[in-house]
């Protein structure tokens, strides 16, 4: 039924394989939106509306990278030090799906380094890297 509605919009049937993916049926009512704005001549959208969708559209991105599961550990605490610093560790967690640790160190860092900061290396791994390039000397 509600594909019969999008074929009278010109608008593409939702596919069954993203049925349960959040961004793409956001995306289609998006798109089902601004179609019928168009066709019964709704004003555009005020500078507020366009800077909440812009807001939700950068956090979407977020969430994606901070659960690719190729991103490291350093890299997902810089984007948790991006989120506005109204929001508590609890809503942080709950909104990236993080541990209330790990949106404690981005807290932390936020405030002492600023927005993209990322934590210390750990000794142990400068060690090694001084070891190694130490024992591998120029001759």
């Amino acid at each position: 039924m509600v594909n019969d509605a999008f074929a009278l919009l010109n608008q593409s049937p939702i596919i069954k394989k993203h049925v349960d993916n959040q961004t793409y049926l956001e995306n289609k009512v998006k798109k089902v939106y601004e179609k019928l704005n168009t066709s019964l001549g709704v004003t555009k959208l005020s500078d507020d509306e366009i800077n909440s969708q812009n807001f939700l559209e950068l956090l979407d991105k977020l969430k994606n990278k901070f659960n690719d599961s190729n991103t490291q550990r350093c890299e997902k605490i810089q984007i948790l030090t991006l989120l506005p610093e109204s929001w508590g560790l609890s809503r942080v967690c709950e909104v990236m799906g993080c541990t209330i640790y790990m949106a404690s160190i981005a807290k932390s860092l936020r405030d002492k380094k600023g927005i993209l900061s990322t934590p210390n290396a750990k000794l142990v791994i400068i060690n090694s890297i001084y070891l190694h390039f130490r024992s591998t000397s120029i001759e």
